[in-house]
């Protein structure tokens, strides 16, 4: 009797095609699972950077918009004061955007035609750096008031922000008229 008639199962070597060390047996070499395991790998690595990249980005946007809601506020802040308290109280030396010795806001910082005036008043409105601090970020906010023309003064408010080596900033204008009655 057959091995098969006696439900027996006897193991068959693999053969050989045509005599060239090659198996007519289904699976994979170890080439192939080489080749599919780094395709997979770059796979991978290509999706972690993509998420991580989108999650700074999320983290970038939420801290602008953070510092964008501040600067906003300021602005808030100047169009709600009397004409006379349309002023800094004093200018910081160490500020960006301005040239201190010639108290002036400079065009080149902040797309204006020209450098302008600062507008200086010890009973002012504006301080011209604060700190304010939200879920444990520091923004350090400028604040500058200059003349932008004959009864108009233009606030303009800078906020700075650096989160682990990554620095930011945002900066809003505005021009506020003076209203006679």
């Amino acid at each position: 009797m057959r091995a098969d008639q006696l439900g027996v199962t006897v193991p068959v070597a693999p053969h050989r095609a045509h005599g060239r060390g090659e198996y007519t047996d289904a699976g994979f070499s170890v080439v192939e699972v080489m080749i599919a395991s780094m395709v997979s790998v770059v796979l991978f690595v290509i999706f972690s950077t993509s998420v991580n990249l989108a999650v700074t980005e999320m983290r970038d946007t939420r801290f602008r918009s953070e510092a964008a809601g501040i600067a906003g506020e300021r602005v808030e802040i100047g169009r709600g004061l009397q004409w006379d308290g349309i002023a800094m109280i004093a200018v910081d030396p160490s500020a960006p955007l301005i040239d201190v010795g010639a108290a002036t806001l400079l065009a080149s910082e902040v797309g204006l035609d020209a450098d302008e005036p600062l507008v200086i008043d010890a009973a002012g409105g504006f301080e011209a750096r604060a700190i304010e601090i939200v879920d444990d970020v520091t923004y350090v906010v400028w604040s500058y008031v200059a003349t932008a023309g004959s009864g108009a003064s233009r606030v303009v408010v800078f906020v700075e922000w650096d989160v682990e080596g990554r620095a930011g900033s945002f900066m809003i204008s505005t021009v506020i008229a003076e209203v006679t009655l």
